[in-house]
């Protein structure tokens, strides 16, 4: 086979070409590389020129150039349960790191073998790792989709942290995950849940499953099951998503039709909610009015007071996880239980 054959087969079947893996082909490669026909990914890693910063090829070539690479953060996050996740840069763990290299990002730390998995031959940290690097109180997007995907639970999010006792930033990732105990699917219904906990209001639900005559399953935001009060918060995907938009309208009227109170919010409303709630008072729902009036007050990223004071205790430490229990019985100590389970296998806590 033709030199020029051979590149273009290689190219086409793995996306780079390795040099040492190809020791005939390092002259034509690197003389490509002068003549602008092919990029250079890492020394000695070569890929088409205007594919050579492309996350996907990044991957496919340090993978093959350092096959203990464990790659981490948003990378893993594409690469497993959200590959919609965008990637500035190639993050990952490798050992001895060269100097750093463009579109790449090295991090140096020891990764427990529980916390690694692999996928296509490409090693990876499991979803709980990943979620949690990439979350903090103001940012919980990656860990909002893992749950709602069901491919975390507060159990595994919890023995992640305790495998990786002391690292720097523990703290804040302990009250993550108290924040989530509630089972928030994103960060506006957080939001709620926090606004709820600090006015002390009790007997509702997340994520609460619905059945609409033994067929249709919903599941409600916030539910107050006794009085059949459903509160609906909206983030962008509902303006922006035709799909979700229709199927909230068809889910708000067999919600009503079935003799459930409806209110729909969005976080932005939260300045206006307590106007918007005044025009439609529910019976005995002034608790509600307040905890919503609170929202400016609570739009902040802070959990409740005891979270507060249970992340603090550890914050010059950064090791493991509190050891007293939160207002609403979660323990993160070993043994500890992360809330009850639904039938589907998601995780919620009624309040």
């Amino acid at each position: 086979m033709r030199t020029r054959e051979q590149i273009t087969e290689i190219l086409t079947r793995d996306g780079v070409i390795v040099g040492r893996e190809h020791p005939q082909l390092v002259r034509t490669l690197q003389r490509r590389v002068r003549d602008g026909q092919l990029g250079t990914v890492l020394p000695g890693v070569y890929a088409i020129t205007e594919l050579s910063r492309d996350p996907r090829i990044l991957v496919a070539g340090l993978s093959r150039a350092r096959p203990e690479t464990i790659f981490t953060g948003a990378t893993a996050a594409r690469l497993s349960y959200w590959p919609e996740a965008r990637v500035s840069s190639v993050t990952a763990t490798i050992r001895h790191p060269r100097a750093d290299q463009p579109g790449f990002s090295w991090e140096r730390r020891v990764i427990p073998p529980e916390l690694v998995t692999i996928r296509g031959g490409v090693r990876l940290t499991v979803p709980s790792l990943t979620a949690l690097d990439m979350s903090d109180l103001d940012h919980t997007e990656a860990l909002d989709v893992a749950l709602r995907k069901r491919v975390v639970t507060l159990e595994s999010l919890r023995r992640a942290l305790e495998l990786t006792a002391y690292r720097r930033g523990n703290a804040s990732r302990w009250a993550v995950l108290l924040d989530s105990r509630s089972g928030g699917w994103s960060y506006p219904e957080r939001i709620g849940h926090r606004l709820l906990r600090a006015n002390k209001i009790s007997g509702w639900t997340a994520n609460y499953p619905f059945r609409v005559a033994g067929r249709d399953l919903y599941y409600i935001d916030i539910a107050f099951e006794r009085s059949r009060l459903a509160i609906e918060i909206d983030g962008r995907i509902h303006a922006t998503d035709l799909g979700v938009f229709e199927s909230d309208r068809w889910r708000q009227n067999d919600l009503v039709a079935s003799g459930w109170r409806v209110f729909r919010f969005t976080y932005r409303d939260g300045r206006h909610t307590s106007r918007r709630l005044h025009r439609h008072d529910p019976p005995g729902a002034s608790s509600l009015n307040d905890a919503i009036r609170a929202v400016e007050r609570l739009a902040g990223p802070f959990p409740d007071p005891v979270e507060v004071r249970l992340c603090e205790k550890r914050q010059t430490r950064d090791r493991g996880p509190p050891a007293a229990t939160s207002r609403s019985g979660f323990r993160p100590g070993p043994g500890g239980q992360s809330g009850s389970k639904r039938r589907t296998g998601a995780t919620r806590t009624s309040q």
